[in-house]
């Protein structure tokens, strides 16, 4: 007995329910969609911009019950996430997840393939294999029923600029990655996984407790403390609070109006040597990003909104009150940086600072380099060979006396001889991944020291076994290069007679 003639014992009376019409589903989904959306940040929520969205969602609607699902599940998901996510693209994962599930599947699978750009950097195999994966699941009944093909396309495209690229001839540059993330977009490799959770993780780091710390800048120990803590706090992947709270920081930075002493303090705050002696290095584009660069970041973003005397002041008391050596000079070696001719040729924006009031800040880096070299200081910080090159600019005289008394010893020696190893990174057509490497730049090392009679010195130390491998790699790149640099020494033979 089929159902219809079992409900008929049953039920003696039916009437027959007209389906609903289709301008009276987006209402069913509105209502859930309005409730869920009570309270969240204005950045996150732009009529526009949902409006053009839910216009090319509507056409997957195709039951009251879809609607009812979608807007059930935006109702007790979104809460849990609310300011993490912008709330147009969270709203069309659902849709997609209800009417299109494998798709949504797929795209939880391989976010690479869906989120971010279409770098430079890709080449032509990789390009076409990227447009073979996305036409293959948009022709594959099973993912994509053919009467949604060109809807869901349409949805795809907007949610996640990147598929212009594929389908199209658009593309997006690199500067759209930080703009979609400050907007938590799911076209953000950052963000997109937060769509596919029904709450932030409590071991991520949201928006929302980036937004409570800085709250606290009012007060320079208690945000000093909260940033330490960050320090101490490993995320799962790997790297510690204060590299994600730098770059959530510098997302919010035109939202967050700080001036005066609260921006001061901040400032101050984040250059602090613990940060930067981290690192929490990763790869962006090829270019590896570290603590050093997200405070500059950060502290460029936070005062690019004044105008030129307000920043130089505003930077001049950070500099005097920022905790951090390294952080200070790596500062104003950068600002200092912009008015170098060759930058100022391929630069696309002025410097911040007018040059005279660079001048000024540097006067006050290369005081408290001295201040360091007297109370020992600077032979802890961690970014000594930075520190050297710029003290060497700003104060010759002083960095060489420091230097020569520096390499008395041998752990001053040692210190500065890896001081001058550093990281490099190399990549190819073939290789796209980027292989990395230790170099020492000996030209440089060579600028401070004289080499040569320091040979035996450090013969002495690579056989004593006390030291570290970053020291003994630099010792004998050292060792070779003094070995490579003698000169020949005379060969046997029957002498030269004659008078000269």
């Amino acid at each position: 007995m089929c159902g219809k003639e079992y409900l008929e014992k049953i039920i003696q009376v039916s009437w027959e329910i007209p389906p609903p019409e289709d301008y009276m589903l987006p209402a069913i989904l509105l209502r859930h969609i309005s409730l869920a959306s009570e309270g969240t940040p204005d950045d996150l929520l732009g009529q526009h911009d949902f409006l053009n969205m839910f216009a090319l969602l509507r056409n997957l609607l195709r039951t009251p019950r879809d609607c009812d699902r979608i807007g059930n599940a935006v109702l007790t998901t979104y809460p849990s996430v609310k300011g993490e996510v912008n709330i147009t693209d969270f709203v069309a994962m659902e849709v997609l997840r209800v009417c299109v599930p494998r798709l949504h599947e797929l795209i939880r699978i391989n976010p690479d393939r869906f989120a971010g750009i279409i770098g430079s950097s890709l080449d032509s195999n990789s390009k076409k294999e990227l447009g073979e994966f996305h036409n293959r699941w948009l022709n594959d009944s099973a993912i994509i029923p053919a009467d949604l093909k060109d809807d869901v396309r349409n949805v795809l495209s907007r949610l996640f600029p990147k598929l212009q690229g594929v389908w199209g001839n658009y593309g997006y540059g690199s500067d759209f990655l930080a703009r979609w993330q400050r907007e938590c977009r799911a076209a953000s490799l950052e963000i997109l996984p937060t769509c596919f959770r029904l709450a932030v993780p409590s071991r991520s780091f949201s928006r929302e407790r980036t937004k409570a710390i800085i709250q606290k800048c009012s007060d320079f120990d208690a945000l000093s403390s909260e940033l330490a803590e960050l320090v101490r706090e490993k995320l799962p992947d790997g790297r510690t609070a204060i590299a994600v709270f730098l770059e959530r920081a510098t997302n919010l930075a035109e939202q967050l109006k700080l001036e005066g002493k609260s921006l001061v303090n901040l400032l101050a705050a984040i250059l602090n040597d613990k940060f930067v002696e981290i690192a929490d290095t990763s790869v962006a584009i090829g270019f590896p990003i570290d603590n050093s660069w997200r405070t500059i970041w950060l502290v460029i973003a936070l005062v690019k909104g004044f105008d030129a005397e307000q920043r130089a002041s505003y930077l001049k008391s950070t500099i005097v009150k920022a905790p951090g050596l390294s952080a200070v000079v790596n500062l104003v070696a950068i600002l200092e940086g912009e008015h170098d001719p060759q930058a100022r040729a391929k630069a696309r924006a002025e410097p911040l600072l007018a040059e005279a009031r660079c001048k000024e800040l540097t006067a006050i880096a290369a005081d408290r380099i001295n201040g360091g070299a007297q109370d020992g200081l600077l032979a802890k910080t961690p970014l000594l060979g930075r520190v050297l090159w710029s003290w060497k600019r700003w104060k010759p005289e002083d960095a060489k006396s420091w230097i020569n008394h520096f390499v008395e010893k041998d752990d001053g020696l040692l210190r500065l001889v890896e001081a001058s190893t550093g990281e490099g990174r190399q990549s190819s057509i073939d290789d796209p991944v980027a292989q990395t490497f230790l170099s020492v730049n000996i030209r440089g090392l060579s600028e401070w020291i004289d080499l040569p009679t320091f040979r035996d010195r450090l013969e002495t130390l690579r056989s004593s076994g006390k030291i570290t491998d970053k020291q003994l790699f630099a010792v004998n790149e050292i060792l070779k290069y003094l070995e490579a640099a003698k000169p020949a020494e005379p060969t046997g033979g029957t002498p030269a007679t004659g008078t000269p």
